[in-house]
């Protein structure tokens, strides 16, 4: 059977390849043909995984240029087939690998000589339709289904749930607004036959200004929720329209008055009212959480402060919500994944405290026993036990969301993070690839894959993505000291120093301090190099990156050096009790292997050298910490062994020529020679 031209069985349907047209209980479907080349390559390779590479070649060859289509043949098949990805019957998304077709291929005999007339049935009323799929290579890709008779319905619905509008004139509520639409697009995502996008954050899909068409297709979703808060007489009024956005017309609005003491079923009402105009039937019972008023109202601040941590004191506030939400309701599963997400957070912004990490340890674990059905769970897990070092079990929880919800870009972001840590960097670039191709404008998927390439010394690349997130979110400190740093690794130090400036204006960190500490310690800057990691300290105490480099700093400052010892001291206690939590840390092993060279105990130091290359071999980082280590017991010549090892792998030549303690043997005989070419060479 030559299935490019045979007709087929595919469960419920038969399947004309060259006729590209689908037939089921005697309605006839037409598709766009390359997504019947899709089809059919999937159907030729029934119960194997195609990665999407495979599928382009097959319908596009190597004319193919652009963005990724097949996401959105995807997208057309499952309509068409009326597949939900999270319980499909037809394709199946493995995450980070590609699809399967898992119902099986079977010959049909003898095909019909004449096309049947459409007669489609939906929710008890008869319709016909004709399909006309067209694929629009890039961001604005849609899928239009165009009818012949009666008003247009997608076998599939898609929407997205923007930010409501705080239009009470009192900033302090933006948590209910953002909080409310949040809740909402929680529970559409329930349901199975709803597409829903990810949580749409970009400032400018709140400002009404911009044409809902245009962001339909940016989202590429049919349907826009958007509302509004308003006080009117001490009452909460909450006005909330769901949009087609190609005609731009509302198939549903509503506007309604709450007491603060009645807050907490919202979402519910809201819920219920879009899935009924949408006539689609939620799998789940959709209930208010098992919050109250009270603890609802401190579960959404606590939202609002996780969202917009930049910092710890943000962070903190969020736990002093969470806690409070779960004082008045300890059962609910949102607010202790919140509270797992926040001291994960407070973990890493302070420079990896294990109180934190035991504190998020056992709020994760209790939102095991709570609400199986909400997703925040095992993604809050998989962070979790990625900061443990488990990589293999984060991968498991993570992926468990992706297979019942296969669009989640928060869980596909926090798997591209897993991969990566687990050195896994192919997979982990299609993974961000992936969540950014799915949600262009979303700047968390951007930012990720910014730091990604960042780590993997594509300094150019990285700053590309890091001026997309300044201008997606040009109020984030945060936004602009990645890209600082991106300028610092290229050597543009002008621009670097007002990126980071400009960071410091928005929102002081110990990121922009210690980076700036940095960048004055290569200038030969030591006293402003000191100042700023103290900076950094004061906010987090408990790095010991902070602490060692204020001991590189001070050990350059003329009477400093017994504030060097102590600065070593300190940065190697704090490094010891991170490797009692995650023994595995390369780079906390590397670190700590020069702490220990610079403190006098080289056999240590050796010993952890040794041990960061096992976990992480070919690691250029570890090379150059190594010829730090051998600087600091004088082996010179494993100095520059180390060097131009690390220099092979891409270490920047640029990091290597500023650094104080490399540069303090420009005169010796094994490394002098070595520093004179790279200084001779543009820096790459």
């Amino acid at each position: 059977m030559d299935l490019t031209r045979d007709p087929f069985r595919l469960g419920l349907w038969t399947v004309y390849p060259a006729q590209d047209r689908l037939e089921r209980d005697g309605e006839s479907m037409r598709i766009e043909p390359r997504a019947m080349e899709v089809l059919v390559y999937l159907a030729q390779n029934e119960g194997e995984v195609v990665s999407s590479d495979e599928l382009i070649e097959a319908g596009w060859g190597q004319t193919h240029q652009g963005e990724n289509p097949i996401y959105r043949c995807i997208w057309i098949l499952r309509n068409v087939l009326e597949d939900n990805p999270r319980t499909p019957n037809y394709i199946k998304t493995v995450p980070t690998k590609g699809y399967r077709l898992v119902c099986a291929v079977q010959p049909l005999e003898t095909a019909p000589l004449e096309i049947p007339e459409v007669n489609r049935t939906v929710s008890g009323k008869h319709r016909r339709y004709a399909v006309v799929s067209m694929i629009v290579l890039g961001l604005l890709a849609t899928v239009i289904l165009v009818q012949v008779f009666g008003e247009p319905q997608s076998a599939r619905q898609s929407l997205a749930v923007l930010p409501f509008q705080n239009s009470t004139g009192d900033g302090e509520n933006d948590y209910l607004a953002y909080g409310i639409a949040d809740d909402v697009r929680l529970d559409l995502n329930r349901v199975k036959t709803l597409a829903v996008a990810e949580a749409v954050v970009s400032n400018s899909y709140q400002d009404n200004s911009v044409l809902l068409h245009n962001i339909g297709q940016n989202l590429g979703v049919k349907h826009i929720l958007r509302g509004s808060i308003s006080e009117t007489g001490g009452l909460i009024e909450i006005s909330a329209s769901l949009i087609d956005v190609e005609n731009e017309r509302a198939l549903w609005s509503d506007t309604e008055r709450y007491d603060t003491t009645d807050i907490a079923n919202i979402h519910v009402e809201i819920t219920t009212a879009v899935t009924e105009a949408l006539e689609v039937i939620p799998e789940l019972n959709v209930s208010s959480n098992g919050l109250d008023d009270g603890a609802y109202l401190a579960y959404l601040r606590g939202l609002k402060y996780l969202r917009d941590s930049r910092g710890t004191d943000k962070l903190k506030q969020a736990v002093k919500e969470f806690e409070y939400a779960l004082k008045l309701e300890p059962s609910s599963a949102r607010a202790n994944a919140g509270l797992c997400k926040a001291y994960l957070r407070l973990y890493v912004t302070s420079g990896r405290d294990t109180d934190y990490f035991e504190k998020a340890e056992k709020s994760c674990n209790r939102t095991k026993t709570l609400d199986r059905g909400f997703l925040g769970t095992p993604i809050a897990l998989g962070i979790l036990y990625r900061e443990f070092g488990d990589t293999v079990q984060a991968q498991i929880y993570l992926n468990q969301v992706l297979e019942l919800d296969p669009l989640n870009i928060e869980a596909m972001i926090e798997l591209g993070e897993t991969l990566a840590v687990a050195n896994k960097k192919q997979l982990a670039e299609h993974t961000f690839k992936q969540a950014i191709e799915l949600q262009p404008g979303y700047w968390t998927a951007q930012s990720a894959f910014g730091n990604f390439l960042f780590k993997q010394k594509k300094y150019v690349q990285a700053r590309e993505h890091f001026q997309e997130v300044t201008e997606l979110t040009p109020n984030s400190g945060r936004a602009f000291s990645n890209l600082a740093a991106s300028y610092q690794m290229l050597a543009d130090l002008n621009a670097a120093v007002e990126a980071y400036q400009k960071s410091l204006t928005l929102e002081p960190s110990r990121m922009v301090y210690t980076n700036l500490g940095l960048l004055y310690y290569g200038q030969d800057r030591f006293t402003e190099a000191a100042e700023m990691q103290l900076k950094a300290i004061e906010l987090a105490p408990k790095d010991y990156r902070l602490h060692g480099r204020l001991a590189d700093a001070y050990m350059f400052i003329d009477g400093q050096q017994q504030n060097a010892k102590r600065a070593f001291s300190k940065a190697i206690e704090l490094a010891e009790n991170h490797l009692k939590l995650n023994p595995t840390d390369w780079l906390t092993l590397a670190y700590l292997g020069v702490f220990h060279a610079s403190a006098g105990d080289p056999n240590r130091a050796e010993t952890l050298i040794r041990r960061a290359h096992a976990q992480s071999p070919d690691n250029p980082d570890i090379f150059f910490l190594e010829a730090l280590m051998w600087a600091a017991m004088g082996q010179n010549e494993l100095v520059r062994i180390r060097l131009e090892r690390a220099l092979e792998l891409g270490y920047p030549a640029g990091l290597i020529t500023s650094d104080p303690y490399i540069n303090l043997l420009s005169d010796d005989a094994d490394v002098g020679p070595l520093l004179k070419r790279l200084n001779n060479t543009s820096i790459p």
